[in-house]
């Protein structure tokens, strides 16, 4: 009964360590953040690259209201930055996305990510490096009245169940 737990423990902790290296590879590349509620908003200060330009859950988060969501993409969008949400499956459930895509954002990657550890196997990813961003056919405008809207809190981690 345990082998499960110490599963999900471990990928956890694996995904955890991507995360590290994500920030400390984006830190060496010149990038700020700020943390806002339950959020960090990571951007650089001179480059709009949106690999380098993201809002991401602040670590030891289970869970981002929609809210904390919506006051992390506007500060992205006051820093002159087009909104992208940036989260490892695995460390937020699977569900989550449906407060993404309620909030106006589109799906724009979904990669396998691996553990750093286990390098020479890679057979099988212990998560998944998901993207969403604002719909690239819908002006700045449009996106903007959809970020204003009034945030539907109806779905927390405690309400729902897989």
């Amino acid at each position: 009964m345990d082998e499960p737990r110490e599963q999900v423990k471990a990928q956890r902790t694996a995904l955890r360590h991507v995360e590290h290296n994500r920030f400390e590879a984006d830190e060496a590349r010149g990038t700020c953040h700020e943390t806002l509620n339950l959020v960090i908003v990571v951007y650089h200060p001179s480059d709009a690259a949106p690999d380098l330009n993201y809002v991401t859950p602040r670590r030891g988060t289970a869970w981002v209201s929609a809210s904390a969501l919506r006051e992390g993409l506007l500060r992205l969008q006051e820093l002159g930055r087009a909104p992208r949400f940036v989260y490892l499956e695995g460390l937020l459930p699977p569900f989550f996305r449906q407060t993404l895509v309620e909030s106006g954002l589109e799906l724009m990657q979904d990669d396998p990510v691996f553990d750093p550890a286990d390098v020479a196997q890679q057979t099988k990813p212990v998560g998944r490096l998901v993207v969403y961003g604002a719909p690239e056919a819908k002006t700045k405008a449009s996106f903007d009245e959809r970020l204003a809207q009034p945030v539907s809190e109806k779905c927390r981690p405690t309400d729902c169940r897989r």
